[in-house]
């Protein structure tokens, strides 16, 4: 389709630097755009041809920064038309929800959904993950697949899995003892028994405004009251979290620290640390969610690394990196909450699938891939 509407001024002054990879300067200057309000929903971004034309870049480069944007939310392509600015951020936290449009009408469809986008379930496009792991790795997974098939899954969690998880925990300064790690089936199940285990119906929680919408779901269905909490490009607004500690005496708080869903905003170690002093002093459990810790470029401050693992539930997933089908998630916590954790398991899911419990498939998983 010809580019024949005028740009707006955002994109018109729109230019690359000299030095820096070129889809990251793409998706950060387009995102910020649309998270500031710039570019609004609803506007037709130039075609791939068109803005690499007009950037001097290649069309490779527009093409895996436009779906690197889709990923996040921010953008969606509409077949014969283009690519739009979609409208970002879900409803307030603790806001009613319409049965037809709310929280779990929404995820149904995207889950369920046959079109190759499927807005809102936290995966990667396909065509990232197709290219993820090496086909030597692959090729290794396939020869020893009799052994994975013969290998007992556990309700706590392999061994040897969990071994390696702390490994890779204390190449990040998280050092976690094998024993204060429990696997679970992706990051959603690890929510439901933190749920399940620290909450009574009537509780209060503070939840991230905007936030995760599936968790605002699963703590409606549990009973709890919600306590929305702004969420800022270091961070919670501290001020916020700390009138609520005050007045509401909030039993959790949940936190992605890092690559902030739906935002994409990475706290700042100076609010983190602020964060744990506040939560220390009111007695509030904090939950950190890292499921998008593999895709960070860098070296983020996280909220475990700074507390130690005292007063705090980690919670990770391989689910995002590998694939939807690879439910392989697990939390870190103090003793006493994991083996809390795991008599919750033991009622729902007493082993994972040999798969995803086999040691050889967790020392593909905790690999550095190509992705990362």
């Amino acid at each position: 389709m010809p580019d024949t509407m005028p740009l707006p001024h955002s994109l018109a002054t729109l230019r690359l630097e000299r030095d820096g990879p070129v889809v990251e300067q793409i998706v950060d200057k387009l995102g910020g755009m649309i998270r500031a309000g710039s570019l609004a929903a609803g506007v037709r971004l130039p075609s791939v041809r068109a803005m690499a034309g007009r950037l001097g870049c290649s069309v490779h480069s527009v093409v895996e920064a436009y779906d690197r944007l889709g990923a996040m939310g921010l953008v969606a392509p509409r077949p014969g038309a283009g690519t739009f600015v979609a409208a970002i951020g879900p409803q307030p936290a603790g806001r009613g929800a319409d049965p037809d449009v709310g929280d779990e009408a929404v995820s149904l469809r995207s889950f369920g959904a046959p079109a190759l986008w499927k807005p809102g379930n936290g995966y990667l496009p396909e065509g990232w993950l197709r290219d993820a792991w090496p086909p030597a790795v692959l090729h290794r997974v396939q020869r020893r697949m009799p052994e994975l098939l013969a290998c007992d899954g556990t309700a706590r969690g392999d061994g040897a899995l969990r071994e390696q998880i702390a490994v890779r925990l204390a190449g990040m300064a998280m050092p976690v003892s094998p024993d204060c790690l429990l696997t679970t089936l992706g990051g959603t199940q690890a929510l439901d028994l933190i749920i399940r285990t620290q909450l009574q119906p009537g509780d209060t929680v503070l939840a991230e405004d905007p936030g995760y919408f599936k968790f605002y779901t699963m703590l409606e269905r549990a009973g709890v009251r919600l306590h929305p909490i702004p969420w800022n490009p270091d961070g919670p607004d501290l001020e916020a979290v700390e009138e609520a500690c005050r007045t509401l005496r909030p039993k959790l708080f949940l936190v992605q620290s890092v690559l902030h869903n739906p935002t994409g905003w990475t706290a700042s170690a100076a609010t983190l640390h602020r964060l744990l002093l506040i939560a220390e002093r009111h007695g509030l459990m904090l939950v950190e969610d890292d499921t998008y810790a593999d895709l960070h470029p860098g070296h983020p401050v996280r909220l475990l690394q700074l507390a130690g693992g005292r007063g705090l539930i980690y919670l990770s997933s391989f689910t995002k990196m590998v694939g939807p089908a690879t439910r392989l998630g697990f939390i870190a916590a103090e003793r006493p909450i994991i083996e809390a954790l795991l008599q919750a398991k033991l009622l729902s899911a007493p082993a994972l699938p040999v798969m995803t419990s086999a040691p050889v498939t967790v020392r593909l998983l905790v690999a550095p891939s190509r992705m990362s």
